[in-house]
């Protein structure tokens, strides 16, 4: 079995994208947008948003604390893309390396955000980090009810509506697209999410459950 993987998504999002982009730079607001999944974002070393800085993530998936120590390794900011490698924490129990990659793109008429983990795993029973995927909102598991409502055989693009469950006690719509691109060298799923919210204080779905397993 391989060892090396990756996860990859790509997402549409509504706010700004310099805004979302400096968010991941300088990341110690985001535990004010979402608290019960990131409890925590402490600057070690270093100083916010400079290459070599180390920060301490403390976030809660499944309801079970996890706690990263990562350092910004690369910037690029003509591609508005940030890498941040994993120096200590619960991940480097099963994972030998284990880095985020993050980049905003605003050349189309979206804001897309494309998430890409690469790890290598200790040993060939350690899971593939699937459950950084899982939907929860205010901390319990997100339950929907869906249908598929579009399919296109040759663009490999599936559309699913949501019509009951979690989500539609705070957004009016919620759209899942997800499409497969096998055009280029690797295997790409993008997923899409479109929404509209019920009222202005309802925030935007969080991000960090949107990886999606390509190899």
């Amino acid at each position: 079995m391989e060892l090396n993987g990756k996860l990859v998504s790509t997402t549409s999002i509504k706010s700004d994208g310099d805004v979302f982009y400096k968010l991941i730079k300088e990341p110690h607001l985001i535990s004010n947008i979402c608290p019960d999944t990131i409890q925590s974002v402490d600057l070690l070393s270093g100083h916010w948003g400079a290459v070599g800085s180390v920060v301490v993530w403390t976030c809660v998936l499944d309801g079970e604390k996890m706690v990263a120590k990562e350092m910004i390794e690369s910037i690029d900011e003509n591609m508005k893309s940030i890498t941040y490698k994993v120096l200590d924490g619960d991940l480097l129990k099963m994972y030998k390396t284990f880095k985020f990659i993050i980049n905003v793109d605003k050349n189309g008429e979206d804001n897309l955000v494309t998430w890409t983990l690469e790890y290598e795993k200790m040993t060939e029973d350690v899971p593939d980090p699937c459950r950084l995927m899982d939907a929860s909102v205010d901390g319990e598991k997100n339950v929907s009810k869906e249908f598929i409502q579009s399919k296109e055989e040759k663009k490999k693009s599936l559309t699913y509506k949501e019509f009951e469950g979690d989500l539609t006690k705070v957004y009016k719509t919620f759209k899942f697209i997800i499409n497969v691109d096998k055009n280029g060298e690797d295997n790409l799923v993008t997923w899409t999410l479109e929404y509209e919210k019920k009222n202005e204080d309802v925030p935007n779905p969080c991000y960090s459950w949107m990886f999606v397993l390509v190899s």
